[in-house]
């Protein structure tokens, strides 16, 4: 099977890791375009330059898939563009930071008929592994997310949680923690945020005080 070809949409952190990767693996991904406003993240990503999106759309279609790693308020437009031009499209998480958005970019992609995927990368952590394998048939219906930190938790490293109340848990771990306890719990949830924490329960179902 030829490497999937990829542009990638944003080059700052998150997408240097997405481009590391795809270096890291030329076997199986290339890296064939990136849009950035910035010329040394352009250059040290690889691929051709563009400074906007917009440029890199207009050339047609360039690669099989886009990579979609910009600020969260910017991921409606390229997402749709993309869709549109035929792209795959991969986003970094959140999907979009507005509910409406969220439906117009699933709506477009169904439209195209092409792949769409967001990153949730705590989905295959520790962590995460650690709330499935406890939420048997007696799980708790109510977890809580809080101590928020960007430091990424150690490969193998337990996932840190405490009892607080009946059918509640406390998930100390780092941000969007949240993002992975609403993968792992069943029904689906909703989020509650209030300071520093971020409370989810089974939608339809009153929350703790």
């Amino acid at each position: 099977m030829s490497p999937v070809t990829i542009a990638l949409v944003g080059a700052g952190s998150r997408g240097q890791k997405y481009a590391e990767w795809v270096a890291a693996h030329p076997d199986r991904a290339c890296l064939v375009a990136v849009a950035d406003p910035l010329p040394h993240r352009r250059e040290r990503a690889g691929g051709t330059p563009y400074p906007r999106w917009e440029d890199l759309i207009g050339e047609g279609r360039v690669a099989d898939a886009v990579i979609i790693a910009t600020q969260d308020r910017d991921h409606l437009g390229p997402a749709e563009a993309f869709a549109r031009a035929g792209y795959h499209v991969l986003l970094e998480k959140p999907l979009a930071p507005a509910a409406d958005e969220c439906r117009r970019i699933v709506a477009t992609v169904a439209d195209a008929g092409v792949l769409l995927a967001v990153c949730h990368v705590l989905r295959y952590t520790p962590c995460t592994d650690l709330v499935k394998r406890t939420s048997g048939p007696a799980r708790p219906s109510h977890w809580r997310a809080t101590s928020r930190s960007s430091r990424p938790s150690r490969p193998g490293a337990p996932a840190r949680w405490s009892r607080c109340r009946p059918g509640e848990r406390h998930l100390r771990r780092a941000d969007r923690a949240a993002a992975a306890a609403r993968h792992a719990v069943e029904p689906p949830v909703e989020t509650r945020a209030r300071d520093d924490q971020r409370t989810l329960r089974p939608i339809g179902e009153r929350a703790h005080a």
